[in-house]
């Protein structure tokens, strides 16, 4: 399921995005989001609607498919959309600056999940060579958009103390 933002009269004014997103926006400002279940239920109250995810349209020669602003239903319902956009420059430049945006921002989350947690009590339990450990691995996380192979690579694997 995917949300969209409304307006006082329940028109839709921005993209429809995931919980995550949401979620990530909200704690952004500082503000508690309920657990997902709870905000499908109540998301009107949040001032989101709900858009069930459709598949994307057929793709033609030179254009890129992009989400569009979602369109208010007569039964109240909300619809997912798409536009056409005219692609620049070769499509292949185009995918990779996609692929840029989206792989830093599963590492933005990656190194949120698993080194931005770790408490100062937990790292001053492990040995030099432990931190020295993690702290190469964080830095080789931080170097990955200078490998020719970004963004098509996977993240380096997790270092022993914080698996």
């Amino acid at each position: 399921m995917l949300y969209v933002k409304l307006d006082e009269q329940k028109n839709p004014i921005e993209f429809a995005k995931s919980y995550q997103m949401i979620a990530r926006e909200f704690s952004e400002q500082n503000k508690i989001i309920p657990a997902e279940s709870l905000f499908l239920e109540k998301s009107l109250q949040f001032g989101y609607g709900q858009v069930p995810i459709s598949e994307m349209p057929e793709r033609i020669n030179g254009k890129t498919i992009m989400p569009d602003i979602p369109v208010k239903n007569a039964d109240g319902t909300y619809q997912r959309t798409w536009k056409y956009v005219d692609a620049v420059g070769d499509p292949t430049d185009l995918e990779r600056s996609q692929m840029d945006l989206i792989m830093k921002t599963r590492r933005k989350a990656y190194l949120e999940k698993f080194a931005d947690t770790v408490s100062p009590l937990r790292w001053n339990s492990w040995t030099a060579e432990q931190q020295q450990e993690v702290t190469d691995w964080y830095q080789s996380v931080l170097d990955m958009t200078n490998d020719p192979a970004w963004p098509y690579m996977h993240f380096p694997n997790l270092p022993s103390p914080i698996k």
